[in-house]
């Protein structure tokens, strides 16, 4: 399966991924082994501390594959969101994480502001990642006109 070059995902900066892995639990993942997939319910961050983790987003010739080492931030959407994973990730090779619950990982957020801010801007950094992508993605025009028949019926809530 080919793997796509892009920015490292969630990559926090040096004392965010140290104050991570302090509170965290140690967690080392063999290779092939899934720490989560795409609708499990959240459980929290995990930080790669050593090792590779791919990141899967849909399946099949749409799916979107990328690669996270160490300091990037897994789960973190979700965390934020309290909602289920949005993507698989799957160890490359034997990996070694930190786990930080969810609840853990807002204490920390709601103790230190400018952590609270690095995530903003993590979150939005992807967000804009993302766009680039499917701006250059060439999506046929039948899922294209799927999607917005569909958007059309689900109107944005208040």
């Amino acid at each position: 399966m080919p793997v796509k070059s892009t920015p490292l995902p969630f990559l926090a900066n040096e004392e965010l991924r140290d104050q991570l892995i302090a509170i965290g639990t140690p967690v080392t993942a063999s290779k092939s082994e899934v720490l989560f997939r795409r609708g499990d319910a959240g459980r929290g961050v995990f930080v790669v501390v050593d090792g590779k983790v791919l990141l899967t987003a849909g399946e099949g010739p749409l799916a979107v594959h990328r690669v996270c080492r160490a300091g990037c931030i897994l789960g973190l959407p979700a965390t934020m969101r309290e909602r289920p994973y949005s993507l698989t990730a799957e160890c490359m090779q034997t990996t070694t994480l930190a786990h930080v619950s969810g609840a853990d990982f807002h204490e920390l957020l709601r103790k230190n502001p400018l952590h609270a801010l690095q995530v903003v801007h993590m979150l939005a950094d992807e967000v804009g990642t993302l766009r680039r992508a499917a701006f250059k993605t060439k999506i046929p025009a039948a899922v294209k006109k799927a999607a917005v028949k569909a958007a059309a019926r689900k109107p944005c809530k208040k």
